[in-house]
């Protein structure tokens, strides 16, 4: 059967009927746009954030300019004008932001962030210095957590970029990524942390840390490393905090995207297409 022009335009237009949630149904922010100032102007209410657990449990993240900002960490290489961070009062009360993700389809997805570390208290601090979590829009149930640690709270002069996740019998694991190159991290510089998955298995299938000041990017690909069982992941959360004052966690380009339908994928689908229409005919 020969597909025709025409054919071919409806075929495409109904094959992104099926594409176009994945397309679409994303995230990703920069934070220029919203209100900030060098000494922080409150995130909650701007974008859509909210605090999962209001006061007195939850303390404001905040938006930043680069430039004066209180904090005193460096411009990003590749950041704008603009940054959010959350800095843990400590007293059971921890920096929190959260948003509506809106997944919105299956498939593999990247979830990926801009992030900096920095001390703003007396020593010793105290662990976690924050995180950034996949959330299914109920208390306390999480899917995944990238989890900012100090190699040693007493010095607080490095971090290890750490995960919360599951094994394959479904058991929640707090660990460090096995592999040197997510440990001991500089403080006060911009890394960017990505982590691939699958929402079709749940599996974790890769992470990546990329040096924002030198360009440099490591790779780490777990095994038997999931989200957890049945994950219905729809909104993102920021997270800032630890025993006592003072852990501040910043964050800048923000995204949690699906992997781009590829042209071989669109052939695919086409090919499905035309073959339902011969076994009409």
């Amino acid at each position: 059967m020969k597909i025709t022009n025409r054919g071919m335009r409806i075929s495409i237009a109904v094959l992104c009927m099926f594409v176009a949630p994945m397309a679409f149904a994303q995230y990703q922010s920069d934070f220029d746009s919203l209100a900030g100032s060098a000494g922080g102007t409150v995130l909650t209410g701007q974008d859509g954030y909210f605090l999962p657990n209001g006061p007195p449990n939850d303390a404001d993240f905040n938006v930043y300019t680069y430039a004066g900002n209180t904090l005193g960490l460096p411009q990003n290489p590749n950041g704008g004008t603009q940054f959010i961070a959350g800095i843990g009062p400590a007293g059971g009360t921890f920096a929190r932001a959260q948003r509506l993700s809106g997944f919105g389809a299956l498939g593999v997805w990247t979830a990926a962030f801009d992030i900096a570390i920095t001390f703003t208290g007396q020593l010793p601090t105290a662990q976690n210095i924050g995180s950034f979590s996949l959330n299914e829009g109920v208390p306390g149930v999480f899917s995944i957590i990238n989890l900012a640690r100090w190699v040693d709270p007493a010095t607080a002069s490095g971090w290890n970029a750490d995960m919360v996740w599951f094994d394959g019998g479904g058991t929640q694991i707090l660990e460090q990524v096995p592999d040197v190159n997510f440990q001991n991290l500089a403080v006060n510089h911009w890394y960017r942390w990505a982590t691939d998955f699958s929402l079709n298995t749940n599996q974790v299938l890769e992470m990546r840390l990329t040096d924002l000041t030198t360009g440099t990017v490591v790779t780490h690909n777990p095994a038997d490393r999931w989200l957890r069982p049945g994950a219905n992941p729809d909104h993102h959360r920021f997270f800032g905090g630890g025993g006592v004052p003072g852990n501040a966690l910043a964050f800048d380009n923000a995204s949690i995207v699906p992997e781009p339908v590829s042209m071989i994928a669109l052939g695919i689908g086409l090919a499905a297409l035309a073959a339902r229409r011969r076994r009409k005919k």
